[in-house]
């Protein structure tokens, strides 16, 4: 998987699961800030912005790319 640059697309909303689809949530994604790292994140499209292991972006988080996670081998 390639990175993506977050200011050219940001992951979709989770349609999978009722709780995301309805609050504009992403599923959790592979995200990287220069200040965190890589980390498991989610994009919230009501209120554009990230989350990074609980910290947000409104917080000083700022993600400069994600991908997708893997699927589960199973």
């Amino acid at each position: 998987m390639n990175w993506i640059k977050s200011n050219e697309q940001v992951p979709p909303i989770d349609t999978n699961d009722k709780w995301n689809a309805e609050h504009g949530i992403s599923k959790d994604v592979r995200c990287y800030s220069p200040s965190y790292g890589q980390r498991n994140g989610r994009y919230f499209h009501s209120a554009n912005f990230w989350q990074m292991d609980g910290v947000t972006s409104s917080e000083g988080v700022r993600v400069t790319h994600w991908m997708p996670n893997p699927e589960n081998p199973i």
